[in-house]
């Protein structure tokens, strides 16, 4: 009968674990990164187009529509939307985070009906346990909340400042961020 308790204490327990993750990882110094990685680009970009300018001077004064033939116009584009995809990807991921909850909230529910039920539903000759639903539903929400993680790994490694080639440092990566900003 402790089953249940011990359910709506594990729910909210990642719903805390959850907020806490997130507001640790989308803070300021992670919009900053966002906002310098955008700046270096920008920054690229503008410099590849001076250098483009400079050497092919001569066949642009002669021809102004070389531009569009060698297809530097539509590279910059591409490169420029690839920015702005990748904001859209951070704002979509934020809005994901609440996933987790809806799990926990359905984990929740079925310890409930675990209190309601103790011996479980008989359908059919088989015994459901709400119980056990309720724990494969927080098993679900903690996988949820591994793959956001993940996801967010995977942005935060493509606006990282790095060396080219050059991997990023174990002491430097996002979970030693973290790291160092808690107060332990």
């Amino acid at each position: 009968m402790i089953e249940p308790y011990i359910i709506v204490l594990s729910s909210v327990i990642l719903a805390a674990c959850n907020f806490a993750l997130w507001m640790l990882l989308f803070d300021e110094e992670f919009y900053h990164l966002l906002e310098s990685h955008e700046g270096r680009v920008r920054e690229q970009l503008r410099r590849e187009n001076e250098e483009f300018v400079e050497k092919m001077k001569g066949i642009l004064e002669l021809d102004p529509e070389a531009v569009e033939v060698v297809g530097f116009g539509e590279n910059w584009k591409k490169r420029l939307e690839r920015i702005n995809n990748l904001k859209r990807e951070v704002e979509d991921l934020r809005r994901r985070t609440v996933w987790v909850y809806y799990w926990g909230i359905a984990s929740l529910f079925t310890a409930s009906t675990g209190l309601l039920l103790p011996k479980g539903l008989e359908i059919g000759g088989f015994t459901l346990y709400p119980t056990a639903l309720g724990w494969w539903l927080l098993v679900i929400g903690v996988l949820v909340m591994v793959g956001l993680l993940v996801h967010y790994q995977v942005i935060e490694n493509t606006i990282q400042p790095t060396p080219q080639g050059k991997p990023i440092p174990a002491d430097q990566g996002p979970l030693e961020n973290m790291r160092k900003r808690l107060p332990l």
